[in-house]
């Protein structure tokens, strides 16, 4: 066992981690919630563990979390909405226990004396737990993400804590499938005779942590930019174009981020994802998916247009 454990006063831990039953909540008062994430084999992934507090306050929570087949767990730890409490240091009581082969453990007391608790509000990220997906991964594979109450001895239960009682949250198991970001197959060529293709590299968080688009396989010598919606599509030729828009919905364009190709035939742009160009202007979301393509002009032979194929991001 492997534990990552921070306590400035070592007493009340089972507070967090009652051996008691917990109290029922009424439906969707507390929600802990995995997401259903698209990997690809080789990647670490770092999976948010959500909260949706729609009752509140509360002053601290414990449970277990496995994932499937041949994953492991490389980390654990405090995710972004706790760790500002006590000035930055964060929670009083912290504790992650990663069990080798079977999953990780949580208990956490924000504050012993009770001054400070985590307020009504939703996609609360609590913790990350960092992943590694083998790289013989199978594609179309996918791996649960569930919350349990039968690791650690004695083992660690799934409850929140409100007012000093221990209750039950909701539970939102998640997934992580093994796949390709990219969807809409192979787009029509174009007059580089390939096929236009977007990649993003990066950190798939929210808060404007660093994200950059890129378009390759493009035409030389023409003007892009990229489109972005949280609506999967396929319309054939829109517009009259040579290709297909794999974009639906409200749709976003970075027109404030015109590229030209040039000889290299690619445009590369850095991503905000504090300020996605939809209507209105959006940050991104822990648990937001989006999706992005690129459309691009042409001569083949004469003036038209087309577009990439498109990818699908799923931020933490």
């Amino acid at each position: 066992m492997f534990n990552y454990f921070r306590n400035r006063a070592m007493c009340a831990c089972l507070a967090v981690i009652p051996l008691a039953l917990a109290s029922p909540s009424n439906a969707q008062d507390y929600v802990l919630r995995a997401p259903n994430i698209i990997a690809q084999a080789g990647d670490v992934v770092s999976i948010p563990i959500l909260f949706d507090n729609n009752k509140g306050p509360v002053a601290g929570w414990s449970f277990g979390v496995t994932v499937g087949g041949p994953l492991v767990i490389l980390d654990a730890g405090e995710g972004i909405d706790i760790s500002h409490f006590n000035g930055g240091v964060g929670p009083d009581f912290a504790s992650h226990n990663i069990y080798p082969g079977v999953g990780v453990t949580v208990g956490i007391i924000l504050d012993f004396q009770g001054a400070e608790v985590l307020e009504m509000g939703t996609n609360l990220q609590l913790h990350l737990i960092d992943v590694q997906i083998p790289a013989n991964a199978s594609l179309g594979t996918s791996y649960p993400i569930k919350f349990v109450d039968t690791i650690g001895s004695p083992p660690v239960a799934i409850v929140v804590v409100e007012n000093g009682q221990s209750m039950d949250p909701q539970l939102d198991h998640g997934t992580i499938t093994i796949g390709d970001p990219h969807y809409c197959g192979l787009t029509v060529p174009n007059s580089s005779g390939f096929p236009g293709e977007i990649n993003a590299s990066g950190v798939y968080f929210a808060g404007g942590y660093p994200l950059t688009l890129t378009a390759d396989h493009l035409p030389t010598n023409q003007f892009g930019y990229f489109l972005v919606s949280q609506t999967a599509s396929f319309v054939v030729a829109p517009g009259g174009s040579q290709g297909n828009l794999c974009l639906g919905g409200s749709i976003g364009r970075f027109r404030t981020q015109v590229q030209f190709s040039g000889s290299s035939g690619a445009i590369s742009i850095p991503v905000d994802t504090t300020s996605l160009p939809v209507t209105p202007m959006t940050a991104v979301q822990p648990g937001d998916t989006w999706h992005f393509t690129t459309w691009f002009r042409d001569i083949n032979p004469g003036a038209t247009s087309n577009f990439t194929n498109a990818i699908t991001l799923y931020f933490h």
